[in-house]
Formats: structure tokens, C-alpha cells, sequence
């Protein structure tokens, strides 16, 4: 080989010249061009050491560009990780402070709800105390027309009355249930038969000095008086006592 050898191709390179007077071999690859000291003369030359050679100095070219852009894409990982661990901490901080300003909002509005209901319920009871003379004198009102219009032309409270009377004082012997002339003209025979069926013997006897809403039950032993009016007038008294004192 007495003459420059040029554009050689190898499998990783071009080798582009060839000194003939000096023992040298320039290398070109794809990314630098390398010169390759040689002792022997440029004629004793193997083609094929140099080919060898070229391909070591191009794979440590490539290694080491793999091993940079493996560390790059490391790095770059690393970052990523990095990155998404920050954001799933803000993500998580961020849920943590909706959630509490939630649970203030929900714990606020319980708050004046109940607050809400209170003075409600206080008002309805400032109402009804207000309110309670008034009531009662309405129902007092209407008891007496009870009496009036209901009970004096009935018969159900004395027959109840005469009950609870023989029954209290565990009368054995015959009782005498006085009562007005007009309630015994209205309603003797339904007394008569009501009065069947309690445990003593009943005389039923009229006196023109008692009320419709009055009578008596006598015996031996003694006697009660009761008035139905009285003891609904008594029951309104305490009624309004007891609204006066609450």
C-alpha cells in the first residue's frame, strides 16, 4: 500500500486517511473522528485490526451515550416520582381543608337550626303562657253551657254521683237520693232503672228547695250533698290557681 488509502467504510466508521510517511490511521464515525497510532509501517497495515479497532472506539462511543441517557431518564424519574408525591400531598392537604371547612359549614348550620328551634319553642311557650288566663276562662265558659244545656236535662252525673257515693261510704242498708221536683218529674223512670243495678235498695224522693245541678244521698248512717255546678266551678278555681302560679 504505497499510496493514501481514503473512505475506507467499516461497520462503525469511515477510516478517511492513511498516513503513508508518519504511523498513523484517521478514523471518522458518526459522532467524532479518532486517530489510531500504529507502530508498523503504513504498508504492514491489517485492514482488519483496524476495522476491530474502530469498532471498540464506536461501541465505547455508543455506551457511554447510553449510560448519560440512562442517567438522564434516572434523574428525570426521580423527578417525576418527586413531582407526583408533591401533588398527591397538595391533592391531600387541599381534600383535608374541604373537608374541615364541610364539617365547620355543616356544624354552623346545626348550630342555627338548633338556635332556631330554641327561640321557637320559647316563643310558642311565651304564647301559650299569655294565652292561658284567656283559655281558661274560655273553657269555663263552656263547661257552664255543658251543665246548662247537657247535664241538668240529663241524668248520667247523678246516676254517676249516687255510684261513687254508695261505693265510698260502703252503704249496706237503704238510701234515700233525694233531688228537685222537676228533675224527678222528668226523669223518674230512667232513675228507677238505673238505679236497679246498684247493691242497695234507692228511694227516690223530690225536694223543691234543690237545684237541677243538685241533689242527696242519705242514710243511717248519715248523708252527702253534692252539686255539680259547685264542683266544676271548684275544678275552673284550681284550674286558674294553678296558671296563675305556673
Amino acid at each position: 500500500m504505497s499510496s493514501i488509502i481514503k473512505n475506507y467504510r467499516t461497520l462503525q466508521g469511515n477510516i478517511i486517511s492513511i498516513g503513508k510517511e508518519q504511523s498513523y490511521l484517521q478514523v471518522e464515525t458518526n459522532s467524532s473522528s479518532t486517530a489510531i497510532a500504529v507502530e508498523e509501517p503504513v504498508e504492514q497495515i491489517d485492514l482488519a485490526f483496524l476495522e476491530e479497532e474502530a469498532k471498540k472506539e464506536a461501541m465505547k462511543i455508543v455506551q457511554d451515550a447510553e449510560l448519560k441517557a440512562k442517567a438522564i431518564l434516572e434523574q428525570a424519574q426521580v423527578e417525576i416520582a418527586t413531582m407526583k408525591q408533591n401533588i398527591e400531598a397538595e391533592t391531600t392537604a387541599y381534600r383535608t381543608q374541604i373537608n374541615e371547612e364541610i364539617h365547620m359549614k355543616q356544624l354552623q348550620a346545626q348550630e342555627e337550626v338548633d338556635s332556631l328551634i330554641k327561640a321557637a319553642y320559647l316563643e310558642k311557650e311565651n304564647i301559650i303562657k299569655q294565652a292561658e288566663p284567656e283559655i281558661v276562662e274560655l273553657v269555663a265558659a263552656l263547661v257552664h253551657k255543658i251543665v246548662d244545656f247537657k247535664l241538668i236535662s240529663g241524668i248520667e252525673w247523678l246516676t254517676l254521683f249516687v255510684k261513687q257515693a254508695i261505693e265510698k261510704e260502703q252503704f249496706k242498708e237503704k238510701v234515700q237520693v233525694i233531688v228537685a221536683s222537676k228533675m224527678l218529674e222528668e226523669n223518674e223512670e230512667a232513675l228507677q232503672e238505673a238505679f236497679k243495678h246498684l247493691p242497695v235498695e234507692v228511694e227516690l224522693i223530690c225536694d223543691s228547695r234543690l237545684s237541677c245541678t243538685s241533689c242527696k244521698v242519705e242514710s243511717s248512717k248519715g248523708g252527702i250533698t253534692y252539686d255539680i255546678k259547685e264542683g266544676l266551678q271548684k275544678m275552673l278555681d284550681e284550674l286558674q290557681l294553678l296558671c296563675i302560679k305556673g
